[in-house]
């Protein structure tokens, strides 16, 4: 990870991810971020990466700063943990009232 994505996590560690679909619909997660730079854990990944079936799985190495492997220290994992979830049709822009937006919220 590069010094500012680190800094900006450790001040904020917030990120929203979302998915897209071509029909429009989306999918959102709020998640907690948090960076996991041992080597145990990011061997753990790189091989989930190698080993992960298309269009998922990829050589983590081709790309330059991760050439020398799990263990280079411009690799890193960045855990992921959803407070919110929303799903939502494309439907829904429509305003149609038959279509429902889904949205799961971790108990406070």
């Amino acid at each position: 990870p590069t010094p500012i994505k680190v800094a900006h996590l450790a001040a904020h560690p917030y990120v929203s991810a979302t998915y897209w679909d071509p029909n429009q619909d989306t999918a959102t997660a709020d998640c907690r971020a948090e960076w996991h730079t041992d080597d145990a854990t990011c061997t753990w990944l790189w091989e989930r990466l190698e080993n992960a079936p298309a269009p998922v799985g990829y050589d983590p190495a081709i790309i330059e700063p991760w050439s020398d492997g799990p263990t280079s220290p411009a690799f890193a994992a960045l855990r992921l943990e959803p407070w919110r979830v929303r799903v939502q049709p494309a439907a829904a822009m429509t305003g149609d009232p038959n279509v429902e937006i889904h949205l799961w919220s971790e108990a406070r």
